[in-house]
């Protein structure tokens, strides 16, 4: 018998194995934590299993087989178990086999799947090619289901670029396409989905609305996964609304939920959006403390995009605390990390607080230099709700320098995207900024008349 004979029997059974394990955790409660068990005391032979059937995938159908499936059958335990970089591995081995047996519906999926660790990695441009050869297979074959998930990991991806509108029609045309087909738990996701791009564009009441309707339709499936999603965006919105107790209620009830189910992304999430209603509630080193819990946590998981967001966090806390030399070098590391991921939305964040901390020190060259190079990259990758804060910032430095005339033209422009867009929170401070300008300058008629564009 040849070695490939020999090592057969092994990548079959702990394929079943991690089936099982899956199965166990999808059905939540008390198999969750049995599914879990199984997986962790299983890994080292699934893990060797599946390296097994990659090995011989090319020149043996049967292995093929196994390989496209260990990277299926595991889905959703392995989302919260694997580490993306290994997840990648795994997909591509998988891609690889399924090519080899012709599936097409399986390499779809996975394209999808590995777009999405692509994204985890916080490389959201290549996921974009990943989820548009998904979206090209799905139509080719006729597959509405997959198809609906292609446009809403597309809509993800552009999202996280802060290409709003983008996002927003393609999470129309998931929600759409899943009504169509009657999948509710699609259609909460896409709701969901919704509620997030809202969010950024400043309309928290009715990205609560869509969260909630989300929640319920979670609640209903038993999706555990998906109500974890909705309660986090919920008390996003609650704390943005300046319904501070209600959104720790929600986020405490997140952050449980996350630990439940195991998903430690979801913790190091909750916990730093604990962070933010606390820095919102004017006590900045219980929120320094959260941070701090949320940075170890994203670096245990290997989460570099949650580790950017923890360092720009952390900084604020810290500014808020008065001390701004370790705030600056905390947006330094998180400039850094976001050059080393590529990450040029977290790019523009960090340099938008350096040039801001900048600005609290008196030092106006240094924030105004700062804020210009956050409004270089946002215009670069079309992120315009990040453009109408830019140029605010920019307008917020003219005017504390006494620059009053160029401070009103960056308030303009500032109002005219936020009001394009449909961004409130940035249209209410350009508002505010060009009734301060404009009162400088000894203009009060304009100064409290209604501005709405320049």
């Amino acid at each position: 018998m040849n070695r490939r004979e020999n090592q057969r029997p092994h990548f079959r059974y702990y394929l079943g194995v991690l089936n099982q394990a899956d199965i166990l955790y999808c059905e939540g409660g008390e198999a969750l934590a049995q599914g879990l068990d199984l997986f962790d005391h299983a890994w080292s032979n699934i893990s060797l299993g599946q390296e097994q059937a990659a090995r011989y995938a090319d020149e043996d159908k049967e292995a093929a087989w196994c390989c496209e499936r260990y990277a299926g059958y595991g889905a959703s335990i392995l989302h919260v178990r694997q580490h993306p970089s290994e997840q990648i591995r795994w997909l591509e081995s998988a891609i690889t086999a399924a090519r080899v047996l012709k599936d097409r519906v399986t390499e779809a999926i996975h394209l999808g799947n590995l777009g999405i660790a692509h994204y985890l990695l916080g490389n959201s441009r290549r996921a974009i090619e990943y989820h548009e050869l998904n979206l090209t297979i799905a139509r080719e074959i006729g597959d509405r289901r997959i198809e609906g998930a292609a446009l809403a990991n597309l809509g993800v991806a552009y999202d996280s670029l802060g290409e709003y509108g983008k996002a927003i029609s393609l999470y129309e045309k998931h929600l759409e396409t899943s009504r169509e087909l009657g999948d509710r738990a699609e259609t909460g996701k896409a709701l969901c989905n919704l509620g997030t791009a809202y969010q950024q564009l400043g309309d928290f009441r009715h990205s609560l609305e869509l969260c909630e309707e989300a929640l319920a339709i979670a609640r209903e499936l038993a999706d555990l996964s998906s109500e974890c999603a909705a309660m986090g965006n919920i008390g996003v919105c609650q704390s943005a609304l300046g319904e501070y107790r209600l959104a720790i209620e929600s986020l405490k009830d997140f952050l449980e939920l996350a630990r439940k189910i195991g998903n430690r992304s979801f913790e190091a999430q909750a916990i730093g959006n604990l962070g933010n209603v606390f820095l919102a509630l004017n006590e900045p080193q219980r929120a320094l403390n959260l941070y701090k819990q949320n940075l170890d946590l994203a670096g245990e998981i290997n989460d570099r995009k949650s580790e950017v967001a923890a360092l720009g966090n952390m900084g604020q806390a810290y500014s808020a605390l008065g001390k701004h030399d370790e705030a600056l070098a905390l947006y330094s590391k998180q400039l850094a990390l976001a050059l080393e991921l590529d990450d040029q939305r977290s790019q523009a964040q960090a340099l938008g607080n350096l040039g801001s901390t900048y600005l609290r020190l008196g030092d106006y060259r240094r924030a105004f230099e700062y804020h210009e190079q956050d409004l270089h990259i946002v215009q670069r990758i079309g992120d315009r709700g990040g453009e109408a804060q830019a140029l605010g910032n920019l307008a917020t430095v003219h005017y504390n320098a006494g620059e009053y005339v160029q401070a009103v033209e960056s308030y303009q422009k500032s109002l005219t995207i936020a009001l394009e867009i449909g961004d409130l929170h940035s249209a209410g401070k350009s508002r505010y900024g060009l009734c301060l300008s404009y009162v400088c300058l000894g203009d009060l008629d304009r100064a409290f008349s209604p501005h709405e564009s320049p």
